[in-house]
């Protein structure tokens, strides 16, 4: 965590004093944009090896509303968005990290696809180049974010003797950290369509239950708490408007 507020403070840094070489006849004043795409889990969030901090998370959607607004003739601003993300949790993955750690046993996932769901609210600034038609921009933000966790089921066959197990899914609230770029290309004077590439940072600690039932129908219930990194790359496509372009 602290090498990323590192990184975050440096970028910050670069942007404000960083002076761009701009065409002040065609700066835009804003944008807005409505965007899908690609979520894809990076380091021990997508991880499926056999430790605490693995996620177990899959390639999953994300959809987000940007805006932006730059403040007056810098070609610096003010930045928002509004997103979420859906990434379905490796069940069978996880029950054969259980099965090689347990070989007397057999274990089988028994739930369909769980996902993970995000929701993020981000607020920062961004800085902005035009190259023609173009408009480059780079982000810095964070804001809270909301993260449902899976609902984990599997069942287990020791010596005939068949169990089950119920994870429960829990929602979990933090601060979320967030960089990015984006490309938009003016089609028209305000019509756009853009490509965002979006890095996505928070830790989770979670406190949650397992329920145990074994084959007689007794049941135990044991709590289950720990910390989990979860690291995401969004990628998407979007449409939307900018607002005082002046294309030439």
């Amino acid at each position: 965590m602290k090498k990323l507020l590192f990184i975050l403070l440096v970028f910050h840094f670069s942007l404000i004093t960083l002076k761009a070489q701009v065409d002040t006849g065609k700066k835009v004043a804003g944008f807005v944009t409505l965007g899908y795409g690609l979520c894809q889990p990076v380091s021990s969030f997508g991880s499926t090896a056999n430790n605490p901090s693995s996620g177990y998370a899959q390639t999953g959607t994300a959809n987000n509303l940007s805006f932006g607004i730059m403040i007056n003739s810098i070609n610096f601003g003010f930045a928002f968005m509004r997103s979420t993300s859906n990434n379905n949790y490796n069940v069978d993955a996880y029950t054969n990290n259980l099965q090689a750690n347990l070989p007397s046993s057999s274990y089988k996932a028994t739930s369909g696809k769980q996902p993970y769901l995000g929701g993020y609210i981000f607020y920062g600034i961004y800085k902005a180049f035009y190259i023609s038609r173009f408009t480059f921009d780079a982000r810095v933000m964070l804001g809270p974010c909301s993260v449902i966790l899976p609902i984990t089921t599997y069942g287990e066959i020791y010596n005939g003797l068949q169990s089950s197990y119920y994870i429960n899914a829990g929602t979990i609230s933090a601060t979320a950290y967030s960089v990015g770029l984006a490309v938009r290309y003016s089609i028209t004077k305000g019509f756009c369509a853009s490509l965002d590439v979006t890095y996505i940072y928070t830790q989770l600690n979670y406190s949650t239950t397992e329920n145990y039932a074994d084959n007689n129908g007794n049941t135990q219930t044991y709590p289950i708490t720990g910390s989990l990194p979860v690291s995401l790359l969004n990628v998407s496509l979007n449409l939307g408007w900018q607002f005082g372009r002046n294309l030439k």
